[in-house]
């Protein structure tokens, strides 16, 4: 490098040390290199992460629906439930139980049978529930009636009554015979005769047809622990018995005048997140279908007092 070469160097190498000086001190005093006044950085501020809405009780969830309309969803919700059989079983935020078919318990029992007779699942439930402990045998054959004509709720009923049954019934030693025999009529074909199985079976009929809506983490539970007992094959048996039994249901139900199957979601509902996963049936050939149009409905994230993780579903007509 000639001599000449190097001094240029050195004075450029200089004369940006001098730039970057002069250009901090004018930052420092709050004016651009031209003489103008610097403009004020933009403040950021770090913004909050966003959280979903925590939804524990009627307050919180008047501030989802913001156009002040909970009392109708909820009287929704509960007509919904009542006609499924879920009456005085509301799970959300205690519907209103205003409606007059909310309370068949409080009927006579001849104004419950006139009701029963005609149709109303509500009024046979309250006939079955009457008798529950004295006759479980007529109350399960008045549940099943309550199914055909349109309960959800009653099927649910028939699963935890022959679950009850195989767990006493059948290893009570001063059963007498005939006792013995009205246990053993209550058996299904489809499914090795089993009480346990059978009791599996109308669970999983009960989910085919209330479908999300009615599955809570008590439910889901209970449907695991009954999972759990059973062979892969006694699954399968389990699962095609719920379908056909289901369909055989639907044929009462349109004879009574009802919808055949749950296939009107409710207006508002909460359901566990991926429950398709944890279902009974989903690697057999007789997988449990949502047969619910939610594709109108928005889903919000939120927890329950439990923190347990839910979709809340807000459906519009």
């Amino acid at each position: 490098m000639t001599k000449t070469n190097r001094f240029t160097l050195i004075a450029t190498v200089l004369l940006s040390i001098l730039l970057y000086t002069i250009l901090q001190f004018a930052h420092d005093l709050n004016v651009a290199w031209d003489g103008s006044p610097l403009e004020q950085p933009a403040t950021t501020r770090d913004k909050p992460a966003a959280t979903e809405p925590r939804i524990t009780s009627a307050t919180d969830l008047h501030k989802v629906l913001a156009d002040g309309t909970l009392n109708a969803v909820l009287n929704d919700y509960a007509i919904w439930s009542d006609a499924r059989g879920f009456t005085g079983n509301n799970r959300l935020f205690g519907a209103p139980d205003s409606i007059p078919s909310n309370a068949p318990a409080a009927s006579n029992e001849a104004g419950l049978q006139a009701r029963s007779e005609a149709g109303d699942a509500g009024a046979t439930q309250a006939l079955a529930a009457q008798i529950l402990f004295a006759d479980p045998f007529n109350a399960i054959a008045l549940f099943r009636l309550a199914a055909e004509q349109g309960s959800t709720f009653a099927l649910l009923r028939i699963g935890s009554l022959y679950a009850a049954i195989d767990t006493t019934g059948t290893r009570n030693e001063t059963a007498n015979p005939a006792q013995l025999k009205r246990i053993a009529n209550l058996t299904e074909k489809g499914v090795n005769h089993s009480l346990r199985l059978t009791a599996f079976g109308y669970v999983v009929t009960a989910l085919r047809d209330g479908g999300i809506p009615i599955i809570d983490y008590d439910l889901l539970e209970w449907l695991d622990q009954l999972n759990d007992t059973v062979t892969d094959d006694e699954r399968v048996a389990v699962c095609k018995w719920s379908e056909r039994t289901l369909i055989e249901i639907a044929k009462h139900r349109v004879r009574w005048g009802k919808p055949a199957v749950t296939t009107v979601a409710p207006p508002i509902f909460f359901a566990i997140p991926a429950l398709a996963d944890r279902l009974p049936c989903r690697r057999t050939a007789y997988p449990i279908d949502n047969l619910m149009d939610l594709a109108h409905c928005t889903v919000t994230k939120v927890s329950n007092a439990a923190d347990q993780d839910l979709d809340l579903y807000i459906c519009k007509k």
